[in-house]
C-alpha cells in the first residue's frame, strides 16, 4: 500500500495518508513517513466525510506544517460488500499550493506600479495594449469555469507578463487533473484492498467446502448424466469464484518479483505455445515477429508470462474468425518495446485513458482487473504500458521498457 502511494504522489512535496474509519493512519507516501511516527498519529479533530470527497485548509501542526491544503475522499462499498470507512487524505503545504498566485500578485503590482509612474501622456497606449489581453485571459477562464472537455488554446499576447499568466493557468489547471486522476486512482485500488481482504476471509472457506463435496458427490457410481451435468456446473462455477478472488489479492498485494535474466523471445515462444490451440479453434492467426535471435531482459519470469497471456487473452477475445494477433519485440536507442496487436475492434480513443483502470471492463463477464495487473506487473519492471492502434486497425498493447 506505501508502494501504491508512493506512485501516487512522486516525490514532490505532495503527501498521501490512508486511515481507517478512526482516523488512525494505516499508510503514508514516502514523504509523510520520513517525518512522521504513524504509529502515535491521531487524525481524530480532522474532517473526514463517511462518503464522497472534500477538500479544505488546516491547520498542519499533527504533520508538522503550520498550513495545509487537504483533499478527503472516503472509500464506499461494492455491491454487498459494505465499506471499511477507510479515506484517502491528500496534503499539500498552502505554501506550495498558492505560492504562484502570491507570485503572480506581486508581479501585477508591480506592473500596475510601474504603469502609473509612466505617466498620463503613456497611459492610454499601455490601456489598449493591456486591455486587450486581460479580455482574452478572461474569456480564457470563462471557458475553463464552464466546463469545456479540452483545455482552450492559449490566446496570443505581445505583453511576456500576461503569457505567462496563461501558460501558468494552464500548467495549474492540468496539475490539478493529474492529481485528481491520481486521487481516484488511489481510491479505486484501495476499494480493491478492501474487497480482496473481504473475500479471501468470506469466500474462499465455503468455496472450498463447495468443491470438495462436489467432489464426492461425483465419485458416486449410482449418479446419472444429469447429476453428472449439474455436480460439474458446481465445479466450475466454484473454479471461477477462486479465479476471481485470486485476482484480486494480485492486485491488492502483488507479490515482489525475482528479477533474473530472461530470454524474452522464449517466455514469448511459450506463452503462444500454451494458446496456440485456442486460437486454432477459433479461426484466429496467432504469430510473433522478433528482431533477432534472443532477447535477454532482467526480469520475473512468471510475472512477464502473466502480462502476455493477458495480452494476448484479451486480443483473441475480440478477434472474430480469420483474424490475426502478432506478439513483436525491438530494441532500439536502449529501449525495450513488445508489441500484441490485433485486428479486432480496437479501443475507442475515448476509452484509452481508462482501459487500465479496476473494475473497468468491455468483456461480457469480465471482472475489469486483468488489465489493471497488467500494468501494475509492468509498472514494477520500470517500464510503461499504452494502447494504441494496430496496422489493421484493431488493438496495439505497447510495452517500454528501458535497457
Amino acid at each position: 500500500m506505501q508502494s501504491l502511494l508512493d506512485e501516487a504522489v512522486g516525490d514532490g512535496p505532495r503527501g498521501l495518508l490512508l486511515l481507517d474509519r478512526d482516523g488512525h493512519a494505516i499508510a503514508a507516501s514516502r514523504t509523510l513517513r520520513d517525518r512522521l511516527d504513524l504509529v502515535h498519529l491521531r487524525m481524530d479533530s480532522w474532517v473526514l466525510p463517511r462518503t464522497g470527497a472534500m477538500s479544505y485548509i488546516h491547520r498542519g501542526r499533527a504533520l508538522g506544517y503550520r498550513s495545509l491544503l487537504v483533499g478527503v475522499a472516503a472509500s464506499s462499498g461494492y455491491q454487498q460488500f459494505q465499506s471499511l470507512g477507510w479515506h484517502i487524505v491528500m496534503v499539500e503545504p498552502t505554501s506550495v499550493s498558492f505560492g504562484p498566485i502570491w507570485r503572480l500578485l506581486w508581479a501585477m503590482l508591480a506592473v500596475l506600479l510601474l504603469t502609473l509612474g509612466a505617466g498620463v501622456w503613456i497611459s492610454s497606449r499601455l490601456a489598449s495594449l493591456i486591455t486587450r489581453p486581460i479580455i482574452a485571459l478572461t474569456d480564457f477562464a470563462r471557458r475553463l469555469r464552464q466546463g469545456e472537455s479540452a483545455l482552450p488554446e492559449v490566446p496570443p499576447s505581445t505583453i511576456s507578463e500576461v503569457e505567462e499568466l496563461h501558460r501558468a493557468y494552464v500548467e495549474m489547471i492540468e496539475a490539478l487533473e493529474r492529481s485528481r486522476e491520481q486521487l481516484v486512482r488511489a481510491g479505486k485500488l484501495a476499494v480493491v484492498g478492501e474487497m480482496a481482504a473481504i473475500m479471501a476471509h468470506e469466500v474462499r472457506t465455503p468455496v472450498g467446502i463447495l468443491r470438495s463435496s462436489a467432489q464426492l458427490l461425483q465419485r458416486q457410481p449410482h449418479l446419472g448424466a444429469k447429476e453428472h451435468e449439474l455436480i460439474g456446473f458446481i465445479l466450475s462455477e466454484t473454479e471461477r469464484l477462486n479465479r476471481l478472488v485470486t485476482m484480486l489479492l494480485e492486485c491488492a498485494r502483488p507479490t515482489p518479483p525475482d528479477f533474473r535474466p530472461h530470454d524474452l523471445h522464449a517466455i514469448i515462444d511459450n506463452v503462444i505455445g500454451l494458446l496456440d490451440s485456442r486460437a486454432e479453434k477459433t479461426g484466429v492467426v496467432l504469430s510473433r515477429k522478433f528482431q533477432g535471435d534472443s532477447l535477454v531482459f532482467n526480469c520475473d519470469r512468471e510475472q512477464m508470462m502473466q502480462v502476455l497471456l493477458n495480452l494476448v487473452l484479451n486480443a483473441l477475445s475480440f478477434v472474430s474468425d480469420g483474424g490475426r494477433v502478432v506478439v513483436s519485440t525491438a530494441r532500439d536507442a536502449g529501449e525495450l518495446r513488445v508489441v500484441v496487436a490485433d485486428s479486432g475492434p480496437g479501443v475507442p480513443e475515448a476509452l484509452r485513458q481508462r482501459i487500465f483502470d479496476p473494475f473497468f471492463s468491455r468483456r461480457e463477464g469480465g471482472i475489469g482487473l486483468g488489465l489493471t495487473i497488467v500494468q501494475q506487473i509492468v509498472h514494477v519492471h520500470g517500464g510503461e504500458i499504452e494502447v494504441g492502434e494496430s496496422e489493421w486497425g484493431g488493438a496495439a498493447f505497447v510495452l517500454r521498457f528501458g535497457m
